[in-house]
């Protein structure tokens, strides 16, 4: 096998400049251990097959809980754009986030990550449930966690991995646009950390 080439947040991913006829990609989830090319051509289709059912059980659940969203009149819906840091594997990222109120103090957020790789490409899409809580002041701190997915693709070959995620932040709650500074723990066969930064904008 030759050096390693590619580096992907927070997936690790080794491969040679001409991988072998049949080669998929091994990921290795924390940043720390590393993977390498090998004949995996064949679990690509269970790994997608296994997937399938598993994302749109989470469509359904998004659905329903969207679908709640009358009895909460008192809060309103949010969208908008992050930029964030991944500091275990060092790199960038992108994304967006949708706020959908489920309740009082509590939220459904789905978002999205696009991570800045060498090679290849790398997403992240999470499916959280925010808690709010005030602080007295203009801000309020929230906390929250769900299910989160990290697609990896590289040389033709792609795999997904399904794991779990924790949040914390700190959002001002006034006037129509709301900035946020977040923190997030992403747990797979390995965790990582990343810090975010966003906006979210009042939609209705």
């Amino acid at each position: 096998m030759g050096d390693a080439e590619t580096t992907v947040a927070p997936f690790v991913i080794h491969r040679t400049p001409e991988p072998p006829a049949g080669a998929g990609v091994i990921l290795v989830v924390g940043g720390i251990d590393r993977g390498q090319w090998v004949c995996r051509g064949r679990d690509i289709p269970k790994w997608e097959g296994i997937m399938k059912p598993a994302i749109a059980i989470t469509l359904a659940v998004s659905v329903l809980l969207a679908a709640t969203t009358a009895t909460a009149q008192a809060q309103r819906s949010h969208i908008g754009p992050h930029v964030g840091y991944n500091f275990d594997v060092d790199r960038a990222l992108i994304g967006a986030q949708l706020l959908l109120p489920v309740g009082r103090s509590v939220e459904l957020y789905p978002s999205f990550d696009y991570y800045f790789v060498d090679q290849g490409s790398l997403v992240g899409f999470s499916g959280d449930l925010k808690f709010r809580f005030p602080t007295g002041g203009p801000a309020m701190f929230y906390f929250g966690g769900g299910v989160n997915f990290l697609r990896a693709s590289a040389g033709g070959s792609s795999n997904t991995d399904t794991g779990w995620d924790l949040l914390f932040g700190l959002e001002s709650r006034r006037g129509m646009t709301h900035p946020y500074v977040e923190g997030r723990v992403l747990n797979h066969t390995g965790s990582s950390f990343q810090l975010a930064a966003g906006l979210n904008f009042t939609l209705f």
